[in-house]
């Protein structure tokens, strides 16, 4: 449902569990606001890395059908004149010592929703849309996200209010908001990659290309979400070797997205894994594959190029000598360690600036040394070793010797995990939106 799950929703109900303890969420409730935050917050965050290159289509499902309703309903209830007015009343009856003066106007705009989303029943127009019991949650979440951009709705205003009522729980919604505003946020970079890469069409005159650039960006969603899991138990350091997956996928599509030949460059991808799946299938010979040997292997990869040469050449003419070529450039690299036989970290820093420059930007700095120095550290933690460290050692009475190991950080490996896997899947999302942008898709916007 527009790249939105119930994963996004997650994080708010623990805190509003904790703001209102004695509050049913099974029905519409004034904390629907919070959600209906988050998600204008988690929109703009996308916006952020992708612009306003994948707008939000329309949709043929019911449920989202259902949240396009709905979100206009909570529009149009977020300025209603009657709740307004029974909001001031409200607010005026508690007395001047009550309410900030200065916050007035903002009490007023979410006073008024409060008390029309409290009003409502199970049986009111906007639960018929709950299409058999989808989550009011994930309902006020999506709607918040296809209305940020609507200057009618009084997002500021509504934090402010949420804020200032929070109490002792102020530093956990500070940062709530903030992670829900950081396109850095896992779960907002998950959302980013999953919508765009729904939204990605592929073209006729560079299918394979566009099959090998989604294909990697599949490989940074899948190990992303794994990542996601992972870093939440008390085992977060093991998400570190799905990290590093998601890191080289990452490189490669933005390298592959950036070529002066996308087509070629992508065409040689394509073969190249290709080539590899050969070689495995030729070494693990797995049962059910058909191939029992190197031989087998190798018609294997004979078959599927042949297969895919005669279907690309029929909707896309002169494509059997481009396949020609690319596999001829990588017969000349048979020891080559990538598709493009170069360093990806030194090919990546010249695609950082063409995306760069696309967008209208300077990228300063050498990314080089960065990314291998995050590249050396998922690579430490993904490799067999011994890994405990001893902090202290006492001998005993009876000759054995007591060892006494550091713990490891839960915390810290959790966040390092989570966020060198956000930006691969940020920068997954912007190579896809970058042969979007030089390779403009039909998309059909509700815009």
């Amino acid at each position: 449902m527009f790249g939105i799950t119930k994963r996004d929703t997650n994080p708010i109900i623990q805190i509003a569990q904790k703001l209102g303890p004695d509050t049913d969420f099974k029905q519409m409730s004034a904390w629907g606001i919070l959600f209906l935050v988050c998600g204008s917050l988690a929109r703009q965050a996308e916006k952020s890395v992708v612009q306003d290159l994948v707008p939000i289509k329309n949709s043929n499902t019911t449920a989202e059908t259902n949240i396009i309703k709905f979100s206009q309903l909570i529009e149009e209830w977020a300025n209603s004149e009657a709740g307004q007015l029974i909001a001031k009343q409200r607010i005026n009856s508690l007395g001047e010592t009550e309410v900030d003066s200065n916050g007035y106007e903002d009490y007023v705009s979410y006073l008024s929703l409060a008390i029309t989303l409290n009003s409502f029943t199970e049986s009111n127009e906007a639960a018929e849309l709950s299409n058999g019991g989808m989550d009011w949650q994930l309902m006020f979440f999506a709607a918040g996200f296809l209305l940020s951009d609507k200057l009618k709705m009084k997002w500021e205003a509504w934090r402010n209010v949420i804020f200032s009522m929070s109490g002792d729980l102020k530093p956990e919604i500070r940062q709530l908001f903030e992670e829900y505003a950081s396109p850095q946020y896992l779960r907002n970079a998950i959302r980013t990659l999953s919508r765009i890469q729904r939204d990605f069409q592929f073209l006729a005159d560079s299918l394979l290309a566009d099959i090998a650039l989604f294909g990697l960006t599949f490989d940074v969603l899948d190990s992303a979400r794994a990542v996601e899991i992972i870093a939440e138990t008390e085992f977060p350091h093991r998400a570190y070797p799905i990290a590093r997956t998601a890191f080289e996928a990452a490189q490669q599509a933005m390298v592959l997205a950036t070529q002066e030949n996308y087509v070629l460059a992508g065409t040689r991808a394509w073969i190249y894994f290709c080539e590899k799946d050969s070689e495995w299938l030729g070494k693990a010979c797995p049962e059910g594959s058909g191939v029992n040997s190197k031989e087998d292997a190798e018609k294997w990869f004979r078959d599927r190029l042949a297969e895919v040469t005669v279907m690309w050449e029929e909707i896309s003419p002169g494509k059997r000598e481009l396949i020609g070529e690319a596999k001829r450039l990588i017969g000349k690299d048979r020891n080559a360690k990538n598709w493009l036989n170069q360093k990806m970290e030194e090919a990546q820093h010249p695609a950082y600036i063409r995306i760069g420059e696309s967008l209208g930007q300077v990228v300063k700095g050498d990314s080089i040394e960065m990314n291998k120095s995050i590249y050396s550290r998922l690579s430490e933690e993904t490799h067999a070793r011994a890994r405990l460290k001893p902090v202290s050692f006492r001998l005993g009475t009876d000759g054995l010797v007591d060892v006494k190991f550091a713990s490891r950080d839960v915390g810290t490996n959790s966040q390092s995990a989570s966020l060198v896997t956000a930006i691969s899947a940020l920068e997954a999302a912007t190579s896809l939106a970058y042969r979007m942008r030089v390779q403009p898709r039909k998309i059909n916007s509700t815009n």
